[in-house]
């Protein structure tokens, strides 16, 4: 079976083989955020590496955002995380996706964030009665390019040549007022 195939995206096997790996990559993940390590298993190989070492078990997603340690490191240190990562694939490509998405997670996050918050600022309303010459910030390019277009959203009003970024953050300051 061809899926996208009226416009020649990819064939069945591909998408086949690309659900596999997303699978797999998003169970190793529950698995690792629910896996200990411990000091007497990971202290040596951090002293090796001249990273702090551990005074206690913590979970591994929190050693894993050091920038000196990658997950093929952490599981040729450790037997039983071996054998749980390869219970679920022996896939390296896999294994270097879940380490990319907990390793930066946080960043991802702020990511997905700015972009909620840009898609919601993108579709705020624009009053039909507002008076642009009456936002004395504006810059007088922009009240005469707003008057002239008569934006209904901000993400319109953003796209407006000669309406720069300072005057929209003004207009969504006046507008949420």
């Amino acid at each position: 079976m061809e899926i996208g195939n009226e416009i020649g995206l990819i064939n069945g096997d591909v998408y086949q083989e690309f659900l596999l790996k997303k699978n797999e990559t998003e169970r190793i993940i529950k698995d690792l955020h629910n896996y200990s390590v411990k000091p007497d298993v990971y202290n040596s190989y951090l002293k090796g590496i001249n990273s702090s070492i551990l005074n206690q078990s913590m979970k591994l997603p929190k050693l894993l955002t050091r920038p000196e340690i990658s997950l093929l490191d952490l599981i040729s240190v450790d037997l039983d995380l071996k054998g749980l990562v390869e219970s679920i694939t022996k896939n390296e490509q896999v294994i270097e996706q879940a380490e990319i998405q907990i390793k930066y997670a946080g960043y991802i996050q702020k990511e997905f964030e700015m972009v909620n918050s840009f898609n919601r600022q993108e579709s705020l309303k624009i009053p039909l009665s507002i008076n642009y010459e009456s936002i004395h910030s504006l810059s007088a390019e922009a009240v005469q390019k707003l008057k002239r277009v008569k934006p209904e959203t901000i993400g319109q009003a953003s796209r407006i040549s000669g309406v720069n970024p300072s005057d929209i953050a003004i207009l969504m300051v006046y507008i949420k007022n």
